[in-house]
C-alpha cells in the first residue's frame, strides 16, 4: 500500500499592475506542481512590442479598491476551461484560448488545485450573479458561468443571462469576492 503524502498549497500574488509577461511550464510526470512560474512587470526592452490586449482599469470598481482587474476579448474563442470554487460552485477564473494559438486568463485560474471544465468551440456564455454576507458582516459578490456550444442547447433557469461571445469580458476579483461584466 502506497504512503500518501498531503500537499498543501498558497495563493500568491505576483503583481497587482498587469504583468507584461507570465510564464508557466506544465509540470512533468512525476514532478512538482509547477516547476516554473513568474511574472514579469517591468517595461518592455522594445518599444515596438505590440499590446494584443490593452489593459485598463475601469472606474469606478465594484466590489473596492483592493480587487484584482483582467479582461480577455470574446471573439474567435476556440475553447474555454473555466475554474470553479470547489464549496460554491462559483466561477474564480476563466482561460481563453483563441484561432490564433493565443491564450488569456482572467481571475484566478488555479492549475490542479480547482476544479475547472472545458469547452470547445463556445457559442453562449452564460452569467447569474449572487450576492451574500460573510461570518463578518461584509457583502460578497459571486458569478456562476456557462458557457454554450449550440444556441439551442437546453435552457438555463430564467435568473441566468446569457450572450453572445464579442465584445470583452472583464472580471475583478478579491480572496472573497468576483465580479463578471461584457462590454462590447
Amino acid at each position: 500500500m502506497g504512503t500518501q503524502v498531503a500537499v498543501s498549497f498558497q495563493d500568491l500574488f505576483l503583481s497587482k499592475s498587469a504583468p507584461v509577461i507570465l510564464v508557466y511550464s506544465d509540470p512533468m510526470e512525476n514532478s512538482c506542481p509547477a516547476p516554473s512560474f513568474f511574472a514579469f512587470s517591468g517595461p518592455l526592452s522594445s518599444p515596438s512590442h505590440p499590446n494584443p490586449f490593452p489593459q485598463q482599469r475601469p472606474i469606478p470598481n465594484p466590489i473596492g479598491d483592493d480587487s484584482y482587474f483582467s479582461c480577455a476579448p470574446l471573439g474567435d474563442v476556440l475553447s474555454v476551461q473555466t475554474f470553479y470554487d470547489e464549496s460554491s460552485g462559483l466561477c474564480r477564473g476563466i482561460i481563453s484560448r483563441y484561432q490564433n494559438g493565443g491564450a488569456r486568463a482572467v481571475g484566478q485560474c488555479r492549475l490542479h488545485v480547482d476544479p475547472a471544465e472545458t469547452v470547445s468551440r463556445p457559442h453562449r456564455l452564460c452569467l447569474r450573479a449572487e450576492t451574500s454576507h460573510s461570518r463578518r458582516g461584509m457583502l460578497l459578490h459571486g458569478t456562476r458561468v456557462a458557457f454554450r456550444q449550440h444556441p439551442e442547447q437546453e435552457p438555463l433557469e430564467e435568473s441566468w443571462e446569457c450572450y453572445a461571445l464579442k465584445g470583452s469580458l472583464r472580471f475583478w476579483f478579491t480572496i472573497d469576492s468576483t465580479v463578471i461584466t461584457l462590454e462590447n
